[in-house]
């Protein structure tokens, strides 16, 4: 697990907000406060869809909500608080992970891989976690996952300092 203060949150939040960067994520819980508090919970309520209706992931994807959160948050002010709680999906997991040279034991463990972005104070902050349903003594797949997490923030182009 770490925690990256981002430089650049007007940068940060077009990407979160106006462009898919995030998209790929899975949504696990959002929070945002600003005249009220709205909590929108990730996992998808599969009796809302018809039976024919495609094979559906368990959570909603950051890309789904997106709009629907940018809609809310939008006007003059910034919100007081937001937090968002993201996990990687497994397709988005294989290829973030792919040159860690940890597969074989995230296809054995099958943690999540979470990624939480909380603003609050007018600082940004993101924290990695990993969620194993069994204890895993080494810690290598969450030290990769950290690294990945870095990695791809670079590659996005979006400016952090390790806190």
């Amino acid at each position: 697990m770490i925690c990256l203060k981002v430089t650049d949150i007007k940068k940060f939040m077009a990407k979160l907000l106006l462009q898919e960067t995030f998209d790929s994520f899975l949504l696990e819980e959002a929070g945002v406060l600003t005249f009220a508090m709205v909590r929108i919970q990730g996992r998808r309520n599969e009796q809302w869809y018809d039976s024919d209706r495609e094979e559906l992931t368990e959570y909603i994807s950051w890309g789904e909500i997106r709009p629907f959160v940018f809609q809310y948050i939008r006007g003059d002010r910034t919100p007081a608080v937001m937090k968002i709680s993201l996990k990687a999906g497994e397709g988005q997991a294989g290829w973030m992970l792919g040159d860690m040279g940890v597969i074989q034991e995230y296809q054995q463990h099958r943690p999540a891989l979470l990624l939480h972005i909380r603003y609050e104070g007018r600082e940004l902050a993101l924290v990695t976690g990993t969620a194993f349903s069994e204890f895993v003594m080494d810690r290598g797949l969450e030290r990769a996952w950290d690294e990945a997490v870095m990695k791809w923030l670079q590659g996005q182009s979006i400016p952090y300092e390790e806190s």
